[in-house]
């Protein structure tokens, strides 16, 4: 696959970018995730506030999930460009 002249130090460097990207947004996911899991009870019936924090968990564990898958299709891709390179 062509790398339109980009040189191994290159696809490392946007390797560790995007790795870095990735980090971000799922700190920055996770934190939101967080923040409205911490609703206060007070304000809602409980049943409400237990469905509703078992729903985020379920939205946690499929972005863990789509994370995971992009990640390894991002490892499959990137391997493929550096055979390619040698």
């Amino acid at each position: 696959m062509p790398t339109n002249g980009l040189n191994k130090t290159a696809v490392q460097i946007l390797t560790w970018v995007v790795y870095a990207l990735m980090m971000i947004l799922s700190v920055a996911t996770f934190y939101l995730i967080v923040e409205q899991a911490k609703m206060p009870d007070k304000y809602v019936r409980l049943e409400r506030y237990q469905a509703d924090t078992e729903r985020i968990e379920n939205t946690a564990c499929r972005l863990e999930a789509k994370f995971d898958s992009f990640e390894s299709r991002l490892n499959n891709k990137l391997d493929e460009i550096l055979r390619g390179q040698k």
